[in-house]
């Protein structure tokens, strides 16, 4: 991390917010993330782990559109966001945008990134309101 470190107590506390809704429904996530970032941009690099997290605890997909088409660690692959429909015209960075599947809409974003707690909560609230969280159940 390179300017706000994980802190163990913010990231148990925003998993724990994640974990009444596991994001699945049938065999396949009810969700997915979309990073729009850059792999020079230092806050995008903060970020990109906590997501990875996040991901990881929703068993969902992520999908990293990086506007200088380079990966964000610890993200191997990307796609160019200039040739993606959404967030080609996102120019905060970085944002993370909730997809849900069922309904192929766009649940939420989060633009920007202060810190993990702050980040998990933001999510788990979107989730909550997207009524992903109960997809599982």
């Amino acid at each position: 991390m390179t300017r706000a470190a994980l802190s163990r107590r913010a990231v148990l506390a925003g998993l724990a917010a994640l974990a009444a809704g596991q994001g699945r429904a049938a065999g396949s996530p009810a969700v997915g993330l979309i990073l729009v970032g850059a792999s020079w941009c230092p806050v995008c690099k903060d970020a990109a782990p906590v997501v990875a997290l996040a991901a990881q605890r929703l068993q969902c997909p992520v999908l990293v559109a990086s506007h200088d088409n380079r990966p964000i660690p610890p993200f191997p692959a990307m796609v160019p966001a200039a040739g993606h429909p959404i967030a080609g015209a996102i120019t905060t960075l970085p944002t993370t945008l909730v997809w849900v599947r069922a309904e192929d809409r766009i649940a939420g974003r989060i633009a920007g990134y202060r810190d993990a707690g702050r980040f998990l909560a933001d999510l788990a609230r979107i989730l909550d309101a997207a009524g992903a969280g109960d997809a599982g159940r």
